[in-house]
């Protein structure tokens, strides 16, 4: 889809960045084991592209 992914684990953040360093969506959660579903990653990054 034209993105870079940078993975640190364990991940409690995840942030999708435009070519211009703005973030376009950011999820947080205290709780490293609770991820982020990847339906919702994936409409966030079609929608912040």
């Amino acid at each position: 889809m034209g993105y870079d992914l940078y993975l640190l684990l364990p991940a409690p953040s995840v942030f999708i960045i435009d070519v211009e360093g703005m973030i376009q969506f950011q999820y947080t959660n205290p709780n490293y084991r609770i991820r982020l579903d990847h339906e919702v990653l994936l409409a966030a990054t079609r929608v912040a592209l």
